[in-house]
């Protein structure tokens, strides 16, 4: 995904907003609502589903668009500082984990992972490498919730060819940069399916855990104004954000 020098910018007042208020109103988890336009800034919004994996996660989870030609992906964008309250690097990561329910040979969810830019990086000011879980292709497509745990780690920017890597080799090759986004998504290839996805869990190596519910129905705001505020923010940067459909690798 490429943005431009002027829309980066959009992007970046929209997020810096958002986490100046949310250490304010820091909680463990966050739920997240289709019509977001802070965390779905580009893209298609996600079809809503009354099902989840978990009472924790329920009563409902999002699926991919509907399968059609020309359909576009769902792109979902989190924050370190929304999940914990504070930055994170990729040597602080302990595990990773997510929920995912796809009819029988359908391609489930993946989860890319951005860090902060950088002189050299691949993304411009966007962004500095991105990676995404390779091993998300195996996980089961049986109609059936399954709780997966992110094992291997594959950069998707830069010249490549570059091979997967397990947590552990991810964390010793990168472990020094800063993680920008949490972004679950699905295949612009893929032109729609009938994926779903729900309850996103990171746990850090200090045992703080953070988590994504992803409803039809954002949780309550702790404050009207800084709701507007993040809107107002997330508009500019859906406005602006580039509407590339690029494929992950």
């Amino acid at each position: 995904m490429r943005v431009s020098s002027s829309r980066q910018g959009f992007i970046a007042a929209a997020f810096v907003a958002l986490g100046i208020f949310s250490a304010r109103a820091m909680a463990n988890t966050i739920t997240l609502a289709p019509n977001d336009p802070i965390h779905i800034p580009d893209e298609s919004q996600p079809r809503i589903v009354n099902n989840a994996p978990t009472v924790a996660f329920g009563p409902d989870s999002w699926q991919n668009v509907a399968n059609s030609p020309g359909a576009k992906k769902v792109n979902a964008y989190v924050t370190p500082t929304e999940l914990f309250g504070h930055t994170v690097k990729i040597s602080d990561v302990s595990s990773i984990s997510y929920y995912t329910k796809a009819p029988a040979g359908q391609e489930n969810w993946f989860l890319n992972i951005y860090t902060d830019s950088f002189v050299g990086g691949d993304g411009g000011t966007f962004f500095g490498h991105r990676f995404f879980n390779s091993d998300y292709t195996g996980y089961a497509s049986n109609a059936t919730w399954h709780n997966n745990s992110v094992g291997l780690m594959k950069r998707s920017s830069g010249v490549g060819p570059f091979s997967a890597q397990t947590l552990t080799n991810w964390k010793a090759s990168f472990g020094s940069e800063f993680i920008k986004f949490f972004s679950p998504q699905t295949n612009s290839s893929l032109n729609g399916n009938n994926a779903q996805i729900d309850g996103l869990v990171v746990t850090l190596t200090n045992s703080e855990v953070g988590s994504v519910n992803f409803a039809g129905v954002a949780a309550p705001l702790p404050a009207a104004g800084w709701m507007g505020i993040c809107l107002l923010a997330g508009i500019a940067a859906m406005r602006g954000l580039h509407r590339g459909r690029r494929q992950i690798a």
